[in-house]
């Protein structure tokens, strides 16, 4: 049996390894397997000081292996928070799960569709409620970043989406799992595979 074939894959493999990391290393990417978790919050607070409002979204992702953790997947599902007072004797909460890819509403009584008027409803939101359509649209738009894959990359400090009174909004992302920093620890995988290499190969380069 020629014993020279599984010494040559194996040189092949982590020659291919360490260019792989090479290439990786070189954007700076960080190699892990984790999991995505965001919560967007929009505030509103009325003319009145007993008129305020707490929406929220919040979703995580399956762990999964990446070589970009600043991508964030697309979002399945989502859920949809929310507690508001209208005044000293009316408060309104409740919560929902939203299904991005099926683009509708889970509710007590089954699905609905996901659209600017039933969530304005489901929220019970009056018509002059800081613009009702306005706020319903906000989260709308978020909902779509969600499923796109589009919002801001995992950052230890609160992004700012919306700042347009009466209206305040923060986002959160962050990741979880283990993870592994190319850069840095490039050279280091390098210089540790070269011994294995040159001892695989010692018997062809010292004849």
């Amino acid at each position: 049996m020629n014993n020279k074939l599984p010494t040559t894959l194996l040189s092949i493999l982590i020659l291919s390894a360490v260019i792989w990391l090479l290439i990786i290393a070189r954007s700076g990417h960080v190699i892990g397997y984790v999991s995505h978790k965001f919560r967007f919050d929009l505030l509103y607070q009325g003319e009145q000081s007993d008129s305020w409002g707490d929406f929220s979204i919040s979703g995580k992702s399956p762990s999964q292996f990446t070589t970009n953790r600043k991508n964030a997947p697309p979002f399945q599902t989502v859920k949809l928070e929310w507690i508001f007072k209208l005044n000293d004797h009316e408060t309104v909460e409740g919560s929902h799960i939203i299904d991005l890819e099926k683009k509708v509403i889970e509710t007590g009584q089954g699905q609905i569709p996901l659209n600017q008027s039933n969530l304005a409803h489901l929220l019970h939101l009056p018509a002059d409620y800081g613009s009702a359509d306005h706020l319903a649209q906000s989260l709308l738009d978020i909902l779509s970043d969600c499923h796109e894959g589009k919002i801001p990359p995992p950052s230890h400090h609160n992004y700012t989406k919306l700042q347009t009174p009466p209206f305040h909004s923060t986002f959160k992302h962050f990741t979880t799992g283990p993870t592994l920093a190319v850069g840095p620890t490039t050279a280091w995988i390098i210089i540790l595979s070269l011994p294995l290499i040159g001892w695989k190969f010692r018997k062809y380069w010292f004849k």
